[in-house]
């Protein structure tokens, strides 16, 4: 019917301009009643979707983010936070005689990195320590032994220089 009254119409129209047009658009359309295009399911989506998820995690997990320069040594910060490594030996560090003589005291915060065998590998400080009580906490620090471990770790030692109680000042 649709294709007899186009025939008939001298006017072009953009959806009627040619009968072969029109005819093949029709056709189309019986054909797709005749045979419809299968559906993909939700749930084939849904599954689709979540195993391209767990293949991004995946993937994400198994190339660490910020990762230092090649061979740089690497730290378990979560380790350290959990359980930090057992001290097994230490020596004290060796009050600095200019200090006790004009009474100096102070705390020093210490980050230490230790390698897997336990060994001291360095040490920074905060820049608002003294610098001398900084550099004989490190040199006894230097001495230090902790357990061995999977890996190098980084762990914060604060080491206090306190005078005795009665030390006066001469």
């Amino acid at each position: 019917m649709l294709i007899g009254l186009a025939a008939r119409i001298r006017i072009p129209a953009p959806a009627v301009s040619g009968t072969t047009a029109l005819g093949a658009r029709i056709e189309s359309l019986i054909a797709l009643e005749e045979n419809p295009m299968p559906v993909t399911s939700t749930p084939r989506l849904l599954v689709a979707g979540f195993a391209l998820l767990c293949t991004v995690a995946l993937a994400s997990a198994a190339v660490p983010i910020g990762t230092g320069a090649q061979g740089a040594p690497t730290y378990d910060m979560k380790a350290a936070a959990k359980a930090p490594r057992k001290v097994i030996s230490k020596v004290n560090p060796v009050y600095p005689a200019a200090l006790k003589e004009t009474m100096v005291e102070g705390v020093v915060q210490i980050v230490v990195v230790v390698d897997s065998t336990g060994a001291f590998a360095r040490a920074t400080a905060r820049p608002e320590d003294n610098p001398e009580l900084v550099k004989v906490a490190i040199d006894a620090l230097r001495q230090w032994r902790w357990e061995p471990g999977e890996g190098s770790i980084q762990m914060t030692h604060t080491i206090q220089f306190r005078l005795a109680k009665g030390t006066e000042k001469k």
